[in-house]
């Protein structure tokens, strides 16, 4: 089993064609510094309302979200990289700042649509969040 090494880089997914284009910039930059790739997905909920999802809705996001970073993680292992899953829920920008901050991520790869302005941006959301490195792809 290969051991983590000491860059990390956190990717947040939602399954959609730009969350995609993130993932693949993602594990290319973490091929590259031989990084542990972290796949988050963030359920949006309003602060401190996660509880407060009926459980069937709670338990289909749960099952939805680990669809998604299992299979980062799975295009991770392909390429022989470390890969971590975590389904948060809450404010996406503020959780993907949060989950950065506690595995220590060198870098944040965000997906987004292609021809978007940066300005008000989930990257630029995010950035404001954090004091780490954020790429938009």
């Amino acid at each position: 089993m290969r051991q983590t090494s000491d860059v990390d880089i956190v990717v947040a997914t939602d399954g959609s064609e730009a969350a995609s284009r993130g993932v693949d910039h993602a594990l290319a930059i973490a091929e590259t510094w031989d990084a542990t790739v972290h796949a988050l997905t963030v359920v949006p909920v309003p602060d401190d309302h996660a509880t407060a999802l009926p459980s069937a809705g709670r338990e289909q996001a749960d099952r939805r979200g680990q669809t998604l970073v299992l299979s980062v993680a799975a295009r991770a292992l392909d390429r022989d990289l470390c890969a971590e899953t975590a389904v948060r829920y809450g404010r996406p920008h503020r959780v993907i700042a949060s989950y950065a901050d506690e595995v220590g991520a060198n870098l944040i790869v965000l997906g987004g649509r292609e021809n978007a302005d940066y300005q008000g941006s989930m990257a630029s959301r995010v950035a404001m969040a954090t004091d780490r490195n954020v790429a938009p792809m």
